[in-house]
């Protein structure tokens, strides 16, 4: 598992002086002036505990205050009245006292227990302003991680754990609506190129394949505090209204359970804010090269209901694409056109002041005219096809989550239900002669999935002391999917539909577990993390099968699995400014059932028996396991101008599930083998003044696949797991400066991402090769807090390099497939704040 020579010099250096760190680009809106930016509040306090002033200037200021309870619940303040700022009501409320605080962004607050030697960093407050200052474009500050589940968050330069924040203000100014342009500029994160709600994204190099199929996916992804996926494509909700965007690199089996062993994609929309009315609208129109017009359209209003109790927040879109993908033989010019619509809508309830509840509700509509590759063999962006290949993806999210504060702590419920009705339709004419010896004519493989996805987890968070944090929860799942498929040649004049092979399949998944985390200062320096996890999951599945030339066949089985996953970390603060931590987790995924039919004749025999299932039509394949180890460095520079962070990472990972494409194209899941990636993740930000911003991450994988499965025939002589390129990264360079005599600001953005060579799968039968691909983009806006004006290009080079060598299962052996970026765009953005 040799790396790649032209890196060996940097990296010893860079080991040899353990300068190993979380990666994460830093991306927040500057504190300096946080202080001065929140509007001085009317306090009524009446003489009671520290704690309960603290929570009321919280809700007051509409606020994030991170303390403990438990500590403070023990000092007794005077009533406070009168109209103070925050800073002036905590300098006042906490004097005398052993604790101090620090507005670690705009919005959030931290307070802490004065230790000896601590270098402050909070400044003092300056005379309020009455214009908020414009959020600043790709800032180093203290960016503060809520995916740890905790109510007291995490710092994320002193968190002993790999993750990357980007904040709302961010993602405006950047126009980033999508997952999948943001992820090019995020450290370690992959995604395929299939079309919207259609790809797999992957973290860390653990990619288990470029094929959608039922492998349960390898990130979890959350929006708010709710899982949103089980074995789905990526979603791809617009990143409208959101206030972060949080990766948690890693496997993270103790706190998220199995189908986390890559990592954790959370996002989080803003609340409902129950004092002030709000709203914006928002929209885009811009031009594709060898396409047609593109258009957004989005907007958000927020209505207090009853002051300081009940308000709703709603978000609705529409997003129109055009194709750029032309196909001779039907004649058709743009064949890909998507359109994308949905909203949501949320409703915040002050039950108490302690008790909080909140629900919600979101929908998304997904139509695909047609799929977006296009055959190397052909001149321009073309194709030849006997039939268009549209989808649809039909989302609903229901959410219901209560939060409150108690005695010893602080409890959260959340409970959701996704249901998604995703279908597809791929030209099979080509596979014909190969499957049942008829010629070439129009034939459709169309399936159909319905997925309905409810869980429930409760979370409770033991505030011990300042320096212990204990956090127990349990949480319980229930997963329907319900999936058919045809197989057949389309009706033809008076010829009707001739259905060759069909499947309808039920499955159902209870999985429950439970799970404990602590995290321990031993010193002012040290800190200890530990966690684990027990889970149970049981599977059972029903499926009929028409068979070619067969009477319909049922299928039935079942799959148990239970077991444990632990995590221990450990980190020291040297410094302010540096902080190493070492890590060790687990994640998991439970195996599954393939059924006997056409997509089994090629599935390699079980591993595995059990008496109950039908042995004769089943193969079984196993649970994959992964063990990661990791070394990180964060550290600051020049007075936070220069900040470098890297981490090292050897990721093991046992029985890999995938789904592969059978020769006959359809699928089938087993367990490929075994894998070693080591790689390292490297930052590097530089604030040189106050306007100017430079940015640079790259990810070096080396992920070895070993122990090949058999079923993989061919001779492997340098085997990697798909799609995980060697080499990725990406550039940034940003300033920003008012206009003189203005209220209007001025930012000037390019970036730049490079993605290196991978493989599109497994099997060496597939020897196809994607990436070394390139892309510009360039953006200038104007801004005075009230409008915002942006002109953009992006892909200026016209990049048409493959991104995915995989288009349609039934012809991607038959035909190279080559799936480019979005050809060249230009366009306009308009955005109103009220």
């Amino acid at each position: 598992m040799a790396l790649p020579s032209f890196h060996k010099q940097r990296l010893k250096s860079l080991l040899c002086g353990c300068a190993v760190s979380l990666c994460a680009p830093q991306f927040a809106t500057a504190a300096e002036t946080a202080s001065d930016v929140i509007a001085p509040i009317l306090l009524d306090l009446p003489a009671q505990s520290l704690d309960r002033d603290i929570r009321d200037i919280a809700l007051r200021a509409n606020i994030t205050i991170s303390f403990s309870r438990r500590a403070l619940k023990k000092i007794e303040r005077n009533a406070l009245r009168g109209s103070y700022s925050v800073a002036k009501s905590l300098a006042v409320l906490l004097q005398g006292t052993e604790y101090s605080f620090e507005f670690v962004n705009a919005s959030t607050v931290r307070i802490f227990k004065i230790r000896k030697h601590r270098k402050k960093r909070n400044k003092a407050p300056g005379p309020l302003q009455k214009l908020k200052p414009l959020p600043a474009i790709l800032p180093r500050d203290e960016i503060i991680i809520t995916a740890n589940k905790r109510k007291r968050f995490d710092l994320l330069q002193s968190a002993p754990y790999s993750a990357s924040v980007v904040s709302g203000e961010t993602l405006s100014l950047l126009g980033i609506v999508k997952t999948q342009s943001l992820s090019l500029y995020i450290p370690g994160i992959e995604m395929t190129n299939l079309g919207s709600s259609r790809n797999k994204m992957s973290i860390r190099g653990i990619s288990d394949g470029v094929f959608n199929g039922r492998t349960q996916s390898t990130v979890g992804v959350y929006f708010n505090d709710t899982p949103i996926n089980f074995n789905a494509p990526f979603p791809d909700i617009p990143l409208l209204d959101v206030k972060s965007l949080e990766v948690l690199r890693g496997p993270q089996g103790s706190l998220y359970g199995t189908g986390a062993i890559g990592g954790i994609y959370k996002i989080t929309t803003n609340k409902p804010d129950t004092r002030n009315v709000d709203g914006w609208i928002e929209s885009a129109l811009s031009s594709t090269r060898h396409g047609g017009t593109n258009s957004e359209l989005s907007a958000m209003v927020n209505l207090p209901i009853i002051q300081d109790k009940v308000a709703v927040r709603g978000v609705g879109y529409l997003l129109r694409n055009s194709g750029y993908i032309d196909d001779t033989r039907l004649g058709l010019t743009d064949v890909n056109k998507t359109e994308i619509k949905g909203g949501r809508a949320n409703l915040a309830w002050q039950l108490s002041s302690d008790w909080q509840m909140s629900i919600g509700i979101g929908f998304q509509d997904v139509e695909t005219d047609d799929t977006q590759y296009r055959l190397a063999n052909l001149p321009g962006l073309a194709r030849q096809n006997y039939l268009r290949e549209p989808h649809g993806d039909d989302f609903i999210h229901t959410h219901i989550n209560i939060v409150g504060d108690l005695e010893w702590g602080h409890i959260k419920s959340s409970t959701s239900r996704v249901a998604r009705d995703i279908h597809d339709l791929f030209d099979a004419s080509l596979s014909l002669p190969d499957n049942v010896s008829r010629p070439v004519q129009s034939a459709s493989f169309a399936e159909n999935r319905k997925i309905d996805f409810i869980s429930h987890e409760t979370v409770l968070d033991f505030d011990f002391s300042d320096n212990v944090n204990l956090l127990v929860g349990g949480f319980i799942s229930h997963t329907k999917n319900d999936y058919q498929s045809d197989y057949g040649i389309v009706a033809s004049g008076a010829q009707p539909r001739e259905t060759l092979f069909s499947e309808v399949r039920d499955d159902s998944t209870l999985h429950y577990g439970v799970f404990g985390e602590a995290d321990a200062h031993l010193t002012d320096k040290l800190l200890l993390g530990l966690g684990i996890r027990w889970f149970d999951e049981h599977l059972t599945t029903s499926t009929i099968v028409t068979d070619i030339g067969k009477a319909p066949a049922t299928i039935r089985g079942e799959k148990k699995d239970s077991d444990i996953l632990p995590r221990i970390s450990l980190g020291y603060q040297f410094t302010d400014d540096s902080f190493v931590y070492g890590l060790v987790s687990v994640g998991y995924r439970v195996g599954g059932l393939n059924t006997g039919s056409i997509l089994n004749s090629f599935a390699p025999v079980t591993t595995e028996q059990d008496s109950d299932n039908d042995e004769a039509r089943l193969s079984v394949f196993e649970s994959d396991v992964i063990t990661m180890y990791e070394i990180g460095e964060k550290t600051r520079w020049f007075d936070d101008r220069l900040v470098f962070n890297a981490s090292a990472f050897l990721v093991d990972w046992k029985n890999i599930q995938t789904d592969h494409i059978l020769e006959n194209g359809f699928s089938s899941v087993l367990n490929a083998g075994d894998a070693i990636n080591l790689g390292y993740d490297f930052e590097l930000v530089w604030k040189p003044n106050e306007n100017f911003v430079f940015q640079a991450n790259a990810t070096i994988n080396n992920p070895d696949v070993t122990n090949i499965n058999p079923v993989f025939s061919g001779v492997v002589t340098d085997q990697h797991l798909p799609r995980i390129p060697d080499f990725a990264g990406s550039i940034i360079l940003s300033y920003k400066r008012r206009i003189p005599n203005t209220l209007w600001q001025s930012t000037w953005t390019v970036d730049y991402a490079y993605t290196g060579v991978s493989q599109l799968s497994f099997a060496p039968t597939d020897a196809l090769l994607q990436g070394e691909n390139h892309v510009l983009n360039a953006r200038v806006s104007f801004s005075d807090g009230n409008w915002q004006i942006e002109g953009f290009v992006q892909n200026i080079f016209d990049d048409q390099s493959n991104t995915f060598a995989f288009g349609n299962p039934f012809t991607f052996r038959k035909q190279k497939h080559s799936t480019p970026q979005r050809p060249r765009t230009i366009g306009v953005r308009m955005r109103r704040n009220f």
